[in-house]
């Protein structure tokens, strides 16, 4: 390698390394659902050993996960400690780029050193590539094990004496890549694929070992069955495993497939649009996912697309010569699991089995255009530093990812919550505060979810001897279970959620509620995505919502019925909760609310405290129905000026748009506040 090179290169690996490690701990935010996923099997591999497939979450290849588990034995149960493998796997991988263009192109000499560089250098920048390296995601797996799989096939292939081994150990490579990602099951599709465009086209290239004047004596090739046999191999335990569990194999894949229910009903226009989603994404408009991806961004800026375009078309013009040929077929083949899952496109994890394949386009256009100056100057370019203006294409596509990542992309509330930035938050608070057992943390779902749910984030990253419990929020059960959940902890501490994919968890805040009616709120702090309540239990929760209920059977309007209601404390410390239950007589006209308002001994307004009114469904008022019950509850928080004394209250209920009073219901009662102790 000349020295030049060897620098140029070590430029390019610092270059990935620091895109991929700059701000390692904080960006991304949080820990999302499938890296925690992952994290959990990892420490599941260090209970049992490895395994072969993991069958959680909907089915997942073992390799990944595997190597995670190494890490985690080191750093602990930490975000980085998930993304380190993937960070290293995306550097390693673009020093494999580099291997793999200088081995497949070394017929062109100096120029196989340039384009080498080339496609390192883009990839090493690239936005895609390094979003997705700093996400423990297995998929990161993939590009690594191909290009060393092609690699160890080109190496094999040139070697006039190649061993037997040098055969096998390609095969090896290539069957390995079976372990890594979703998209490798297509793997024998590429492997035939490869085989049969070598046969039809009859590549020119004397080093492939496909050689002969008849299809029988290509097949008869002595240095092509120990490749084939040993991938075959490698492929074997898993393939048996798939075969025995069909439902793992074809689970996943077909839901989100062309043929699943994501297809629609026209699933030729659908497919279409997904096969030209995917291939606008390399230069109009890429994956529109924020954990892949600045919504939009192609995986090309415009200078480096047109290079690829270029290389593209120099491939299809040489298609029977060997490399270009395979580019194509590895580049068309690892396309279709993106194409055929039509739930999402651009998708940009499911296609990145065409890496490192699609970096080496612009290489080829790159060094056409070198070889182009050099005709027209009528001298050779031979020296690898005539690489440059390409590498400083890259440097600045480099400066533009830098700033569209780390500026842009992770400032945004999306990549947040995308990440689940709140409860990982959450998970790291509750290990600050959970090595008391005296205290229970208590985080709410929305009560569509299943009963069994868990945020394998929370899982994941916390540790601490105090209990947590993920609570379904349903109006009719959680009252009878928040018992049971709460033990005999003296504190709970709630995380309300402020947005995200539980952003719906408790939209009438029933627990707060509940857990008013056990003691006073202690605390409350806002934090990046939930808002943290901290309440005392001085007194055991009823079993029923509407425990205590005094009856009224009052009209509000000519629409609800107001049939009881409750209040409390009494003798009350300055703070108030009240739960009023409704029977709808006809259908609202609007969404209204309800306001809870209370009047001091002076007679001044003391506190009041407004909600949105809904059934336990969740439904605003204009989609009730006539008959249906319907529960509002509020909670006002004490004050410290609170005077004792006897302190009325009242009720109204609005139009949330205009503000327009439905109805009222004054005086509705009284509450006694008598003087706090030490005062």
């Amino acid at each position: 390698m000349p020295t030049s090179v060897r620098w140029l290169l070590l430029v390019i690996l610092l270059g990935a390394a620091a895109l991929r490690f700059w701000s390692f701990a904080t960006v991304p935010p949080g820990l999302y659902y499938d890296e925690a996923y992952y994290g959990l099997d990892a420490l599941e591999v260090w209970r049992s050993g490895p395994k072969l497939f993991f069958e959680g979450n909907t089915g997942r290849e073992p390799l990944f996960i595997n190597l995670l588990a190494l890490s985690v034995a080191v750093f602990g149960r930490e975000s980085y400690a998930l993304r380190l493998p993937a960070a290293f796997l995306g550097v390693l991988t673009v020093a494999a780029t580099f291997a793999l263009a200088r081995q497949l192109f070394r017929p062109l000499g100096a120029g196989a050193w340039r384009l080498a560089l080339v496609a390192a250098a883009l990839l090493a920048v690239s936005h895609w590539q390094v979003d997705i390296n700093r996400a423990a995601l297995r998929v990161n797996t993939m590009p690594l094990l191909f290009a060393v799989a092609f690699l160890l096939l080109w190496r094999a292939a040139r070697r006039a004496k190649a061993g037997r081994m040098a055969w096998l150990a390609a095969g090896a490579a290539f069957g390995a890549v079976a372990y890594t990602y979703i998209s490798a099951r297509v793997l024998p599709v590429l492997a035939l694929a490869l085989v049969l465009a070598e046969l039809l086209l009859r590549p020119r290239d004397p080093a492939w070992p496909l050689v002969g004047a008849t299809w029988r004596a290509r097949f008869r090739c002595w240095s092509f069955w120990p490749w084939a046999t040993m991938a075959a191999l490698v492929m074997l335990p898993l393939a048996l495993y798939y075969a025995t569990h069909p439902t793992l194999f074809f689970g996943r894949a077909t839901y989100v497939s062309v043929l699943g229910p994501s297809g629609g009903s026209d699933r030729l226009q659908t497919l279409t649009e997904s096969l030209l989603g995917h291939v606008a994404m390399f230069g109009q408009e890429g994956d529109g996912n924020w954990r892949h991806n600045l919504p939009g961004k192609p995986v090309f800026d415009l200078p480096t697309y047109l290079l690829f375009l270029l290389g593209v078309a120099i491939c299809l013009g040489r298609v029977r010569q060997g490399p270009y040929l395979q580019l194509l077929v590895w580049t068309v083949v690892m396309l279709a699991p993106g194409v055929v899952a039509t739930d999402e496109y651009p998708h940009y994890t499911r296609v990145m089995g065409i890496v490192p394949a699609v970096f080496l386009f612009p290489a080829l256009g790159a060094e056409w255009l070198v070889g182009l100056v050099g005709r027209l100057v009528r001298r050779p370019l031979t020296s690898p530093l005539t690489a440059l203006p390409a590498l400083a294409l890259a440097t600045l596509t480099g400066l533009t990812t830098a700033r569209d990542y780390f500026t842009i992309w992770a400032a945004q509330a999306d990549v947040f919550y995308a990440f689940s930035g709140e409860a990982a938050g959450a998970a790291r608070l509750m290990r600050q505060l959970g090595d008391d057992p005296g205290r229970v943390f208590l985080l709410p779902y929305n009560f569509r979810l299943a009963p069994d749910y868990a945020n394998r984030t929370v899982d994941f990253l916390y540790q601490g001897r105090a209990p947590y419990h993920f609570v379904r929020v349903e109006e009719a059960s959680l009252p009878a279970g928040l018992p049971a959940l709460l033990g005999s902890a003296r504190e709970a501490v709630l995380f309300l959620w402020r947005g995200g994919e539980h952003g719906d968890a408790d939209p009438k805040e029933l627990l707060p509620f509940l857990l008013s009616r056990a003691g006073p709120k202690v605390e409350e702090t806002l934090a990046p995505g939930y808002r943290l309540l901290r309440y005392r239990r001085d007194q055991p929760l009823p079993a029923d919502l509407f425990a205590g209920e005094r009856p009224a059977n009052v009209r509000v309007g000519e629409q609800l019925l107001l049939r009881g209601w409750s209040a409390g404390p009494e003798p009350s410390d300055g703070r108030f909760w009240a739960v009023f239950h409704w029977e709808t007589l006809a259908r609202p006209p609007g969404d209204w609310s309800v306001s809870l308002q209370v009047v001091g001994p002076d007679g001044a307004p003391y506190a009041q405290a407004d909600r949105l009114m809904l059934s336990n469904d969740l439904f605003p008022s204009s989609r009730w129905t006539p008959g249906l019950p319907v529960a509002s509850y509020l909670t006002i928080d004490g004050r410290p000026d609170a005077q004792p004394g006897t302190y009325q209250l009242r009720l109204v209920v609005y139009e949330l748009a205009s503000g327009r009073v439905v109805g009222r219901v004054d005086p509705l009662g009284t509450l006694t506040v008598v003087p706090r102790e030490g005062r």
